[in-house]
């Protein structure tokens, strides 16, 4: 039995969803749903009170960096005028060197991140990268955006660091329990923290091509070669 993943990113192409609302959109963690209701209820007046930080010159953390990890840093740092920190214990610093990060250890990449993103697979032990030891060694203010795995934070631990104002703004497409409201997760409805569901590969390009592979290596596997990419190798 062959098994392949069908990734919606490639190299080549934008990551998918790098936070809620789009790449870098830090100044919004918090912010954007309040003006939009602002501007429903007819408060134009209040817009001097939904302002924030901008990505450009800040350290952005990202922690895993294959194809959209590097993606991800790579639009932060072209388009945005970030500096990359990436940490990833699969890959070598000269692999995450020409991908265009900066190599650093993950407890280096916490201290000095101003924005982190997690761009991870999930943990063997399905074990949290981000628990409180994490939370206390983190920059006082940081955003975090988590398009992964849900079970990457703690949520407990992030929920107090939120309370502590360690963490300024949060970002999840991903969370422990899905689906998730208001009444089963406590970061659903926070001022501070923006919840999707779970939609990042969601564009009409992505959701096609992954059909368009799906169909691709059904059709190579039925003819006795090996789809695109193989996750179990083959049993002679």
């Amino acid at each position: 039995m062959q098994t392949g993943p069908q990734p919606a990113c490639r190299p080549d192409r934008p990551g998918p969803h790098p936070g809620p609302g789009g790449p870098g959109r830090d100044r919004e963690v918090g912010l954007r749903p309040g003006a939009v209701d602002a501007v429903v209820n007819g408060a134009w007046s209040r817009r001097g009170e939904f302002v924030g930080p901008e990505i450009h010159g800040k350290t952005v953390g990202v922690i895993g960096f294959g194809n959209i990890g590097a993606r991800v840093g790579a639009i932060l740092r072209e388009g945005f005028g970030a500096r990359i920190l990436a940490h990833d214990p699969f890959l070598d610093d000269d692999t995450i060197a020409k991908r265009g990060g900066n190599p650093v250890t993950l407890e280096e990449l916490l201290s000095r991140s101003d924005l982190i993103s997690l761009n991870s697979s999930g943990t063997f032990d399905n074990r949290p990268i981000l628990g409180e030891t994490e939370f206390s060694v983190m920059k006082r203010g940081v955003f975090i955006v988590n398009t992964s795995r849900g079970s990457l934070i703690d949520e407990a631990a992030l929920s107090s660091a939120l309370d502590d104002q360690v963490v300024a703004g949060v970002g999840l497409d991903v969370v422990s329990k899905e689906p998730a409201d208001s009444s089963s997760n406590p970061l659903v409805g926070r001022d501070n923290v923006l919840v999707t569901p779970h939609i990042g590969a969601y564009s009409v390009d992505a959701l096609g091509r992954m059909g368009s592979n799906v169909v691709h290596d059904i059709v190579a596997v039925s003819e006795g070669r090996l789809p695109n990419e193989t996750v179990l190798p083959p049993q002679r």
